[in-house]
Order: structure tokens, then sequence, then C-alpha cells
């Protein structure tokens, strides 16, 4: 399995010094204080920072009170931060005696690696309101619904006096996070909960409810298999439309805003604490704020607060890490801040999978690894698409020992069985080259098409049994055979132009006619047995494979293509990200959204001529093949029929849909096999 060696915690989450105050009366409720200290925390930053100064608020959630930390962005190590020098003694002379203050480390890194949902505090132009008291407002909103919250507001002095803010909220409402497609389209149907966006006040916007400015979903016109909606980005977030031009395209601003309401940025923001605002160019409002010590003060009308949900994500999340250095002074009748066992990630899972594995914990409760695993199956079930939906490792350049899938051939098993079982397969590989690689072989399950016409199948190194107890080999001077489709559905197994075996498409292996040595795999002797009656004779199993070598087993697709059905995704450092290739009728001499350059590059692509079934379910194909490369809805089902390539005519059902095409097929049409049949596994040969 892929490893990732001597890869430790994203220093950037640990802040080297904070500052936390800790209110009185968690474990003493007499103790507990009746009103807020927002103007005295106000004041005393206000004192402590100076002109060009900056300081970190985080507001974190713990189970049933609300932990406010203060940070230097600049310090690096503990207590060697000058603003909380200064902040410390403007706190201690304002704050009542009750209240707990200490110095120490705080890292961020428990919070997990699949990003939360967090949102930025963003204004429209000339607003100039208060927040009020948002960061309160949002802790009980959340609360109310057990939604853990982290709220961070960044600051800098500016010369007036004044701060320059960056206010961002996450929240943990341990709901899965899909990846891809499914991710754009989920941030626009079923957005996760956002208390930022119903507790701001007009003039100010949520950035992840900027989206439904600009998106919206209709049901696909072609008929497809799932329910999704697909995105159509809304009049307003369109640009110009060219003469060949016939996708409606999305504006910089609208593609802008879905990558808000679904990419993992602003989380990612949150915990390393940059303030990013190129993110929000494309956008028309202010992402940076100004915040006066009024402001401020209500702000931080969280200290303290005796409401709270903590960060679980199902367990396998965590509230972020303090430990403090030192006391300055203890909160009283609440819990001595002592160093404790916290799950910091400064050692995070050394394999891919074991990676995974946490990722899709920290998303979905029941994640089971696959023990024993055979070829085909899965590594895991249990990801943000289901809590059986499967996850495989895929790994082109693995070597054998390593468990990752590394063939073309198995990983279209996987998706295979996937695809039949109605689930959402997660793809995941160490690398944006692996999974470019991936990615190509799920959208064009066939190896390559032959001058003749005939498709190349991919194929897993499974031997091939003879039906007596051996099996079929083939001489090391041979040249390489490959498994090919005709385009009247027969399959052969061809070598230096010589068919060693042939039949119909659904012909199981073993009833076909193969002209090929067999070793029996019985009997004292090694030996093997060649079609013109003559018999080779070995000493050895290691002398036999010198000279012999076995016949692998072709795999077929149950379905054209695989886009639209499996999301295929890499590690890149601490991150999770979805591989979107390049749309496949991309060309120099026509524009990437011209329908019929599409149309024409599926029909070559997948279905060949043929007096066959016709490429049945070709609407439904079609959509999920499309829908994957474009962010809109396609042009009505009438406009399609018009673009098909020359002397292809369209057969319609009822309703005027597309349901195949005459005079054409599938290159591979296997969506009628068994789906053992189409892997090649051995009880159905």
């Amino acid at each position: 399995m892929t490893h990732f060696p001597n890869e430790r915690r994203d220093a950037r989450y640990e802040r080297g010094d904070a500052l936390e105050i800790t209110p009185p009366g968690l474990t003493e409720r007499r103790y507990q204080l009746e009103r807020t200290f927002g103007d005295e925390c106000a004041a005393a930053l206000d004192a402590a920072v100076d002109r060009g100064d900056s300081f970190e608020t985080l507001v974190v959630t713990q189970d049933g009170y609300t932990q406010v930390v203060f940070t230097d962005p600049a310090a690096q190590q503990p207590n060697t931060s000058a603003v909380l020098d200064r902040l410390a003694v403007e706190l201690e002379a304002r704050l009542p005696d009750w209240i707990g203050l200490a110095r120490g480390p705080y890292d961020l890194s428990a919070l997990g690696t699949a990003p939360l949902p967090t949102a930025r505090v963003v204004r429209d132009a000339g607003a100039t309101g208060s927040l009020g008291n948002l960061f309160r407002a949002v802790v009980e909103a959340n609360d109310s619904h057990a939604v853990g919250t982290v709220g961070q507001l960044l600051c800098s002095r500016r010369r007036d006096g004044r701060f320059t803010g960056v206010c961002r909220v996450a929240s943990d409402s341990f709901r899965a996070a899909p990846l891809g497609r499914r991710a754009l389209t989920a941030a626009v149907t079923e957005p996760a909960r956002d208390a930022l966006a119903t507790e701001l006040p007009a003039g100010y916007r949520s950035s992840r409810a900027l989206v439904q400015s600009y998106w919206e979903t209709r049901q696909s016109p072609l008929r497809s298999l799932s329910e999704t909606a697909v995105l159509h980005v809304r009049k307003a977030g369109q640009l110009p439309q060219g003469e060949l031009e016939e996708f409606v395209q999305a504006s910089p601003t609208a593609r802008r805003a879905l990558t808000l309401a679904s990419g993992t940025r602003a989380y990612d923001n949150l915990l390393s604490g940059r303030r990013d605002p190129a993110l929000y160019d494309p956008l028309d409002v202010e992402p940076t704020l100004t915040v006066s010590t009024s402001t401020l003060a209500d702000l931080l009308a969280v200290v303290p607060l005796y409401t709270g949900t903590p960060i679980r994500g199902g367990g396998a999340r965590s509230v972020p890490a303090f430990e403090p250095v030192e006391t300055l002074r203890e909160a009283v009748a609440s819990p001595p801040r002592s160093k404790r066992p916290t799950q910091s990630r400064s050692a995070p899972p050394a394999s891919l999978r074991a990676w995974v594995e946490q990722w899709c914990r920290e998303q979905t409760p029941t994640v089971t690894p696959v023990e024993d695993r055979s070829r085909g199956s899965p590594h895991l079930r249990g990801s943000p698409y289901g809590e059986a939906a499967p996850v495989v490792i895929v790994d082109p350049s693995a070597s054998p020992a390593d468990p990752a899938v590394s063939t073309a051939g198995e990983l279209l098993m996987v998706a295979n069985r996937a695809v039949r079982a109605g689930e959402q397969l997660l793809v995941v590989t160490p690398s944006p080259s692996a999974a470019a690689w991936a990615g190509q072989v799920l959208a064009v399950p066939y190896d390559r098409v032959l001058e003749t016409g005939h498709t190349v199948l991919y194929t897993v190194p499974d031997l091939i049994p003879d039906g007596t107890g051996g099996v079929f080999v083939r001489s090391q001077s041979s040249p390489t055979p490959t498994w090919q489709v005709s385009p009247e559905s027969t399959k052969r197994l061809v070598s230096g132009g010589e068919v060693l075996a042939e039949g119909s498409l659904s012909t199981p292996l073993t009833e076909l006619s193969f002209v090929l040595p067999r070793f029996p795999g019985d009997g004292d002797q090694i030996r093997v047995s060649r079609p013109d009656g003559r018999t080779d004779t070995f000493d050895s199993v290691a002398e036999c494979t010198e000279e012999y070598v076995g016949v692998s087993r072709p795999v077929g697709s149950v379905w054209p293509t695989f886009r639209g059905l499996v999301t295929v995704s890499y590690r890149d450092g601490h991150r999770l990200y979805a591989h979107r290739p390049d749309t496949q009728w991309s060309q120099s001499t026509a524009p990437a959204t011209d329908l019929q350059t599409a149309i024409q590059t599926f029909v070559s692509t997948y279905t060949v001529q043929s007096t066959g079934t016709g490429a049945t379910q070709f609407n439904q194909v079609l959509d999920g093949w499309l829908h994957d490369q474009i962010d809109c809805q396609m042009p009505p089902e009438a406009m399609l029929a018009l673009r098909l390539p020359a002397r292809i005519s369209p057969r319609t059902g009822p309703a005027g849909d597309i349901t195949a095409l005459n005079g054409r097929d599938w290159r591979v049409p296997m969506g009628g096999c068994s789906l053992d049949r189409v892997n090649a596994r051995t009880d159905a040969l």
C-alpha cells in the first residue's frame, strides 16, 4: 500500500502561542457568572494590540460551554508573543479573578482531515451595520441542533485604530460531504446547516449561501438512471453564448460561488489562519470587514457562554488541543488546566488505506475494512456515499506485494460490482497522475480500438481453466495475446494474427475451444500438453515457467462508461480532492462546449456500426457521461437528435426520448450478462 513516510501534522494548524480564557463554574454551577465580559475583552485588545499588530480569536464549543482562545499568528513558540504578553496583563487587570487564564500551544489538527462546512462573512457593497452578538447567536443556534461550532476572527490593527477583520464559522453537523459532481449538486440542493446565513444581519451574507444566487437544479431531459437533479446556472450567472456554444456557460462569478459552497479551501484557511481575500475576487462582495472596538465587544459576548456542543465527527474528530505551558490563574470551580492526552494528528496514518479509513470515519458512522479481500473487491465499505458504499485504493505503480489495485482489469471488476449493486464507488489514488490513469480507464473501459475495428479488452492475471482440472498456458516466446471484441460481438483471443479461441461475447470461457497448450496441474510430473499432441516435461515449476506462462482473462464492463457513476479522487498532502479531467470532446478546431462535437465523440467512442440491439439505454448512458463533464443542464432532447452524426438515426420511446440508435450497438455490449460473467469469475466460466 502506498505510504507517505515521515509526514507530520501540518505545522500551520498549530498556533505556537495562545492565550485561553476558562470560565468558572464548569464543575459547580453556583459559581457560573451571570453576565458577559465582551466589553472588558475588547478594551484589553484595544490596549494590547498596537498599529500593525495582528491577533486571532477562536471560539470553539466544548461540552456545555464555549472556549475562547486568543493567538498571535506570527508566534511559533510558546510565550514568545509580545502581543499576548500585553494582552495577558490587560485581561488579568480587567476580568474577574474567577475567570482562568493560561498560555500554551493550540493545535487545530484534531478537527479532522475531511473538511467541516466552513463559511466566511462577506459584506455587500456599502453595508456598514454591526454584526451584533454573532458568535453567541451562531453557537446557540447550532447547539439547539447538537452541532459543534468553531468560530474564527482574524484581525490586524490599522493606522486609524480600527481593525481589519476576517470572520469564519465551521460547523460539525456530522454530515457526509461527497466529492466531485455530487458535491457540487448537493451544495445547491442539500446544503449543510449554515447558522451563519440565518444569524447575519442585513447587508452581510454567508459565503456558502452565495451559490443560491447563481445556481439551481432541474431534472435531466434524458431520463437519467438516478433521481439526482442536474445543476443549471441561473440567468444572472451565465456568460454570453457564441454561435457554436450550445451549452449554457457559467461565468467566473458563478463558478467561484459554487466552489465556495462545495470546496475545502475555506476550511483549510480556517485551520491555517490564512486570510485569502483573492478567493473572493470574482464576486461582488467584500470579504474583509472593518471591525471597531464596539464590534469586538459584541462578538466577544461569549466570555463566558455556558452553552456548547463539542466537535465529535462521529467520534473520529475532537476539539482542538490546548496544552498549557503557563497557568496565569485557575478558574474557580472548573477543572484545572493540565496537559492531557488528545487526538492530535502529529503522526497521521502511514498508509494511504489507513489515511482514507480515518477520512471516511470522520463523515460516516460505519467504516468496515474488507478482510481477506479477493480480486475485484473494495478495500473499505463506508464512505460519504453511504454506510456500505465501496472504497477502493488504486495505484498503477504499486508493487505486486502492495494490496492497492494496480491493473485496469481489476479496477473495472470493482466498478462493475459497485454499479451492478447500485452503489457509488469512491476510487482513491495517491497522486493526480494516478487519478488521471484511473479516470481514463473508467471513462473508456476498454484498452484500445484496432484498425480492424475490433476492441481490445483489459485483462486480469487469473488463469483460465481447461475444464479438466488444468489451465491453459502459452509459450513465453509467442506474441502476447489480446482479447478482442468484433463489431458483431464476437470475442477472440488473438496472438500475432492467429486466433487461439473464438465465440460470442456471452459465451463462458470454459465453453470456448482454445488452440493452446495445457498445464494439467495433477500428477507427480510437471508437463505441458501441446495442441499437436506432443508433451513437454519439466523437472520443476520454475523450469516450466521459463518456457510457459498463463493466459489472462478478459474483463468487460456492465455499463458502456463509468463516467457519472464512479468518483475518482487523489490525496494531496492532508486533503482528498476529486479528479476532474478535461472534457473528452475538447478539440483545437472546435470549442469544448460544442454539442455536436460532444455527441460525435460519444458515438464514436462507445458505439460501433452493427445490427445488434441498437445501443439500448442510449439516453441514460449519455446523461451520466455528459453531466459528469459539464456544470449545467444540456439542451432539450430534440436538439440532441439533430446533432447526431450523419447517417445515424435515433430510436425514440413513447415520450419522444432517444432510447437507442438504429444500426449501432455498444462496443462491448455486456450489460445483460451476469456480473460474474463480465468479471470473468471462476465460478461463472
